[in-house]
């Protein structure tokens, strides 16, 4: 019983995911020449985050003006559930009820957590250093 509750635990247990949406290359035009691109991050169904659209560019490039960076609490099975991220590339269109879209990629699960994995050794590895 005491291996299945620890297995239980990791797998429900909560991660705390900072992401930073960087650039698009080569992307679809929208309107006549260019696209306003902006991303949706969805887990799931659900959106879990929109960046501030950049103008004018199918090569755009996300800085914090853009709200490109966020940070997500997740529970590990949710995330496993959802098979990871979703960023949907969009063509911002003022006063349009819908915008298009551009494309999009999924980032799954098992890359996520094991981002998380090494990210988590790596800060345990300098705290132990540091404390020696």
């Amino acid at each position: 019983a005491n291996a299945i509750e620890k297995s239980a635990s990791i797998t429900a247990a909560a991660l705390d995911l900072h992401v930073e949406i960087a650039s698009c290359r080569g992307l679809l035009v929208g309107d006549l020449r260019s696209s306003d691109p902006y991303v949706v991050v969805k887990l799931g169904e659900e959106n879990v985050h929109t960046t501030k659209h950049v103008s004018s560019t199918l090569d755009p490039v996300f800085t914090s003006e853009h709200d490109a960076s966020f940070r997500l609490a997740v529970r590990r099975d949710e995330l496993i559930r959802c098979d990871g991220l979703y960023f949907a590339v969009k063509d911002y269109d003022f006063g349009r009820i819908s915008n298009d879209d551009l494309g999009g990629v999924r980032i799954s699960a098992r890359e996520l957590l094991e981002a998380a994995s090494s990210v988590s050794s790596a800060s345990s590895a300098g705290s132990a250093a540091s404390s020696s």
